[in-house]
């Protein structure tokens, strides 16, 4: 009778252990789409950042192009310096989103390890219920 109870006990301390692990599970999959939802956004920064770009090099052509006609030199040169600026803090944005996505990736890459080792235990609580009930049908 006192094995009995204890196989019980234990198999609900087992059952308790897996579904914390599994909440714990759940915890780490929503952070993950988290993350990757900030990679997403940081991503389609960078494309906007890198159209920007793209944008700033054509004026910049132009820019150079119209320094032919002597009257509009000046106002084609504060354009140039207006864009290269723009392209700096272009790059800038896209560095720190690079920066970003590389943090989400490591938060990802832990939480998955973390899953791991989640589901390791469970395996092994299983194993323990699966032991505990062999020796209660003895």
């Amino acid at each position: 009778m006192f094995k009995i109870f204890n196989n019980n006990n234990n198999n609900n301390n087992n059952n308790n252990n897996n579904n914390n692990n599994n909440n714990n599970n759940n915890n780490n999959n929503n952070n993950n789409n988290n993350n990757n939802n900030n990679n997403n956004n940081n991503n389609n920064n960078n494309n906007n950042n890198n159209n920007n770009n793209n944008n700033n090099n054509n004026n910049n052509n132009n820019n150079n192009n119209n320094n032919n006609n002597n009257n509009n030199n000046n106002n084609n040169n504060n354009n140039n310096n207006n864009n290269n600026n723009n392209n700096n803090n272009n790059n800038n944005n896209n560095n720190n989103n690079n920066n970003n996505n590389n943090y989400n990736n490591n938060n990802n890459n832990n939480n998955n390890n973390n899953n791991n080792n989640n589901n390791n235990n469970n395996n092994n609580n299983n194993n323990n219920n699966n032991n505990n009930n062999k020796t209660h049908t003895l």
